[in-house]
């Protein structure tokens, strides 16, 4: 498969995830709900989503949202909640 080395460049630093997969690289729409975790770190309690960004033949992309933008290098996670849709 052949793709536009510049658009998918211009994807990846706009952070664009679901146009790279979609739009570029042929991949399908994913309707699943996001993943909430909750991760204990220093003394405080951060928050990230999960967001499903495209899928293909079972193989689902998730782009991880932090609360505050930042994601730390080693953590343990605990699923707040999960959503799973068959």
């Amino acid at each position: 498969m052949k793709f536009n080395r510049n658009q998918v460049k211009k994807y990846l630093q706009s952070s664009d995830f679901t146009s790279l997969f979609i739009e570029e690289l042929g991949w399908d729409y994913a309707d699943i709900f996001p993943i909430y975790l909750s991760v204990d770190e220093e003394n405080s309690t951060l928050e990230y989503t999960l967001e499903a960004v495209a899928q293909k033949r079972g193989l689902i992309v998730y782009h991880c949202v932090a609360e505050n933008g930042i994601l730390p290098r080693n953590v343990e996670c605990r699923y707040k909640s999960l959503h799973i849709q068959l």
